[in-house]
């Protein structure tokens, strides 16, 4: 995968700036990318460095998971 200057791959950077308006990207966002955020806070709790940051990671890989079910969009394994 393209990596660009601050190491993130292309996919974790869009990710990351649809998520800065999160209410906004649950409105809008689709099958592909609740599961883009789902592995982004998946991947993101593997590589943190604290317990901590770990399960902040995890849970809102959780909470992203919960709203793709809610939404029947159910491809996604349940996470926590």
């Amino acid at each position: 995968m393209q990596q660009r200057s601050t190491g993130l791959s292309i996919q974790e950077t869009v990710v990351r700036n649809m998520l800065r308006d999160e209410e906004g990207f649950l409105r809008r966002a689709g099958p592909r990318e609740l599961t883009q955020a789902v592995l982004y806070f998946r991947n993101r709790a593997a590589k943190a460095t604290t317990p901590q940051m770990r399960d902040f990671y995890l849970d809102r890989a959780h909470q992203f998971s919960l709203r793709a079910i809610n939404n029947g969009i159910y491809g996604l394994r349940h996470v926590g």
